[in-house]
């Protein structure tokens, strides 16, 4: 069986990662997590709401990148990285108010 504190710490952050002899050995995740990882959905494991990082797939058939879609590839990888700073940033405030 999982451990309440197993389960309180999935729900708190998401996913989390067991170590075993200094090796990642199993991944905990919510089962609406994995679900949406399984069916291919852009599910952001820390979260299990569908992630920021998606429409990446700017790639003609040739495998090359045209200069506009690389420009507005650059446009939204810098609007995640913000939106992840963010995350990031109030992340930690909830963790520093709980100590």
């Amino acid at each position: 069986m999982i451990s309440e504190e197993l389960k309180n710490l999935v729900s708190r952050f998401g996913t989390l990662i067991l170590i075993e002899e200094n090796k990642p050995k199993f991944v905990v995740m919510s089962y609406d997590t994995a679900k949406g990882l399984v069916i291919h959905k852009n599910v952001d494991p820390s979260t299990g709401s569908e992630s920021t990082l998606s429409g990446y797939r700017s790639v003609d058939n040739s495998g090359n990148f045209d200069k506009d879609s690389n420009e507005e590839m650059i446009d939204r990888l810098n609007k995640d990285i913000s939106a992840l700073k963010d995350q990031v940033a109030e992340r930690e405030r909830e963790i520093s108010g709980n100590l």
